[in-house]
């Protein structure tokens, strides 16, 4: 028996289906990271096709003594893998004629990252025996479909031209190489992609814009970096306005959590099916906003000059009150004083 040491899962994803059905967890780690290509963390190639069928005869569970048989049919396989899908797992690229294609952005190695990496020669995954380099270990690479061209994903090589200044070459990086770069660069699903030197104006506003919804919440503390990036992830498919009251939520109920990440996608789950009610998030909501407001200063009003006769009246009763403490009146003294001051 063999065991390949890229076959183990990461962090993220240990954390990313923590809380998941059994069966949409033996689906992940069976039917689409077994299978997949870890030259490109996609599965379903030509070279080995996954459908509805072969995963519902994967997950299937044989009667025993004592126990049920257990038997998905194709629209339980379709709830199982959009518990996949909003988790951010996998990411659909192809659905057609039964059969099944995804990317795995949470599955990538050192294996990948050698492949896709921008400051070396990429090796060549396809044809090993000609190269020499070691065997891949999967058979389930793309070789035979056609990406788009607009797919991030794609290895295309980068473009020589000659320049005749000097009689020496330069190379010019093509823009779907720059989007691997961006790509390839960040470690996990919830980090910033950083801004490449050679991106267009628009994909740079696209990137800082991704950014700063990220940037603006407010998350409870203790709050471990790995559950961060898994909530960041499943955020992504909450929508903006609802964001910051599942951070809210999760904040009120955090000593009785044990998986943070995991009650954030039940959260978002219950956002998108319209059955989330914001009830213990609502005090921590109500109190920033009442400290926000605390450190409004308000501009004090000045009163108005008093008029002429006021003053004379004010000074009529001043001398009253220095002739009543003279006197030893000292309760003619304080009324006095108290009218001097609703005038003044």
């Amino acid at each position: 028996m063999k065991f390949d040491r890229v076959s183990s899962f990461s962090t993220e994803e240990d954390d990313l289906y923590h809380g998941m059905p059994q069966a949409a967890q033996l689906l992940y780690l069976r039917g689409l990271r077994r299978y997949m290509d870890y030259a490109s963390a996609i599965v379903g190639g030509s070279a080995r096709r996954i459908s509805l069928l072969m995963f519902s005869e994967l997950v299937e569970v044989f009667p025993h003594q004592g126990m049920k048989g257990i038997r998905y049919d194709k629209h339980k396989i379709r709830r199982l893998l959009g518990w996949l899908e909003r988790s951010g797992l996998i990411e659909p690229i192809e659905d057609k004629n039964g059969y099944l294609v995804y990317f795995l952005p949470f599955a990538k190695n050192e294996y990948y990252s050698d492949t896709h990496s921008s400051g070396q020669k990429k090796p060549n995954v396809i044809d090993n025996e000609s190269s020499g380099n070691k065997e891949p270990y999967s058979d389930a690479g793309l070789s035979l479909i056609n990406i788009p061209s607009k797919n991030r994903y794609s290895r295309k090589a980068a473009t020589h031209q000659e320049s005749n200044i000097n009689n020496q070459k330069t190379t010019t990086t093509t823009t779907e190489e720059s989007n691997d770069m961006a790509d390839d660069s960040a470690d996990g699903g919830g980090e910033v992609n950083p801004v490449a030197s050679d991106q267009s104006p628009q994909q740079a506003r696209r990137v800082s814009k991704s950014a700063s919804w990220e940037e603006k919440l407010i998350y409870p503390d203790g709050l471990r970096e790995g559950d961060k990036k898994a909530i960041i992830c499943h955020l992504k498919h909450c929508p903006a306005e609802q964001r910051q009251a599942v951070i809210d939520e999760l904040a009120a109920r955090q000593q009785g959590v044990k998986s943070p990440s995991g009650y954030v996608r039940k959260l978002v789950d219950c956002v998108l099916h319209g059955e989330f009610v914001p009830e213990a998030g609502i005090p921590l909501a109500e109190a920033r906003e009442r400290h926000k407001n605390d450190f409004q200063m308000v501009s004090p009003t000045r009163r108005p000059e008093p008029t002429d006769s006021v003053k004379a009246e004010i000074a009529r009763l001043t001398a009253e009150m220095v002739a009543a403490q003279q006197s030893g009146d000292f309760k003619r003294y304080s009324k006095l004083g108290a009218q001097v001051g609703r005038l003044g």
